[in-house]
């Protein structure tokens, strides 16, 4: 994907004149050695890439028009750390819905433990006043990819409410059901979530107890049993397919259109949109763009 994002980014002369399937025309044209062997073998890798053109009217209102390489919203694949970015939108969401007067982002967020094999978060050495906070946890993803600041967004809302909601903007080609490099967790553990209160000094703003998420979403997907060996928790080679019926996926398209969603938010339906106040969209689109030295 870096080698794609790479060539997008230099080939700005051939959008400009290429009339059709500019994707694709890049791909074909690329000289990208590794790209080539990729893209030579459809069958192995499955790769699925979206380009959107972004043109803009006379009133700076924003266009879209996309172009598609072998997108198969129903083709399985592991989403790794992109399921970070829509917990992290849904998590202002929530506060927003809360509508808590004093509760905000950068609430102290304590997360205690109600049962094995879930652990409490108290302190948070790397933030400035030592304390957990949804903003900071929301730094720390697109910053460094964090996954416990994703496994506490993700315990703030719920496994349930996480993903109806997501569904019901539209995004339902998606579910997001475990914590991330969580072993401890199995299918069971991921549907109950900690505990969580928010303070403001010692005064309690918000408490949430531990929620169990009856609901789990039915997807048809094709391939969910892939490869041919994996490795276990205790490091041995298991030689037979991973089954991933029980892992986390968000479908290309939808990541693309969450994206989009809080990019220009102004530029999608009512339905599809976060609700998030103008300086949730400014702190998003911030930390977005940062580099982690910065």
């Amino acid at each position: 994907m870096k080698y794609i994002l790479v060539a997008l980014a230099l080939a700005g002369s051939i959008f400009a004149q290429a009339q059709e399937n500019v994707l694709e025309q890049l791909l074909s044209s690329t000289s990208d050695s590794l790209l080539r062997e990729v893209l030579r073998q459809p069958e192995q890798f499955q790769l699925q890439v979206i380009y959107t053109r972004i043109d803009r009217d006379a009133g700076n209102l924003p266009m879209f028009t996309s172009y598609y390489h072998n997108v198969d919203s129903n083709l399985y694949f592991y989403p790794a750390s992109t399921v970070k970015m829509p917990v992290a939108f849904l998590a202002l969401e929530k506060l927003n819905e809360l509508n808590i007067l004093g509760l905000d982002k950068y609430s102290n967020m304590q997360t205690d433990a109600a049962r094995p094999p879930q652990t409490a978060v108290s302190r948070d050495t790397s933030a400035e006043n030592g304390l957990p906070s949804i903003a900071h946890y929301i730094k720390k993803i697109f910053l460094v990819s964090d996954n416990d600041a994703y496994n506490r967004l993700y315990e703030f809302l719920g496994q349930e409410y996480l993903n109806r909601k997501l569904h019901e903007k539209g995004y339902d080609n998606l579910r997001i059901i475990h914590r991330l490099s969580a072993s401890e967790f199995g299918v069971e553990d991921n549907r109950y979530t900690n505990p969580v209160s928010f303070y403001d000094g010692d005064s309690l703003l918000y408490h949430q107890g531990e929620v169990y998420s009856a609901f789990y979403p039915s997807l048809w997907l094709k391939e969910q049993v892939r490869g041919v060996a994996y490795m276990n928790d205790e490091g041995k080679s298991i030689p037979e397919p991973f089954d991933f019926r029980n892992k986390n996926f968000v479908s290309l398209q939808d990541l693309h259109d969450i994206l989009l969603a809080v990019m220009f938010p102004n530029a999608v339906p009512a339905a599809a949109q976060f609700n998030l106040a103008p300086e949730d969209f400014r702190f998003l689109w911030k930390y977005m763009s940062m580099l982690p030295r910065e």
